[in-house]
């Protein structure tokens, strides 16, 4: 007689198997805990790429719109035109690209702001206490050093 069991049956009793489904099973969900990191990072480049757009064809339309000024009052005005549109544009991508980086990371923000709460100054150093005696001690012996000098100046 020979031992038969259905493949389904087999894989469950496997203590290997078991063993690699909880291994597996742990990578899945390392896996999915990344999904928002990934989809932020693309939300931001995919707003970089529109801004790197928006500016491109800015200046390629710029000199065309130069050379339908007429007067220095028109140069002006479509230099300050493009320059006040860069300024729009920088502002509203870095808005945008700075909520998708937003989502990346959900709890950073409360973690630098615990950072900063608990930092410590790593540069600047305590000033050193003086000891009593010594602080006393120093004044007096810069006057005893002075009066001699004083008189040997006389005798001389």
């Amino acid at each position: 007689m020979v031992a038969h069991a259905s493949p389904s049956s087999a894989n469950e009793k496997s203590p290997t198997l078991s063993g690699f489904q909880m291994y597996f099973d742990g990578l899945d969900n390392v896996g999915r805990s990344y999904d928002s990191f990934v989809k932020g990072m693309a939300r931001a480049q995919l707003e970089m790429m529109g801004f790197f757009n928006r500016r491109a064809q800015a200046t390629m339309h710029f000199p065309t719109r130069l050379a339908n000024c007429r007067s220095a009052q028109d140069v002006a005005g479509a230099q300050l035109q493009y320059w006040r549109s860069a300024m729009d544009d920088y502002v509203e991508s870095a808005t945008r690209a700075g909520r998708a980086f937003g989502t990346t990371v959900p709890g950073i923000v409360p973690a630098m702001a615990e950072a900063a709460r608990t930092a410590r100054d790593y540069i600047t150093f305590p000033e050193p206490e003086l000891e009593a005696d010594t602080a006393v001690a120093a004044p007096a012996a810069t006057a005893k050093v002075s009066e001699t000098s004083r008189q040997q100046r006389k005798a001389a």
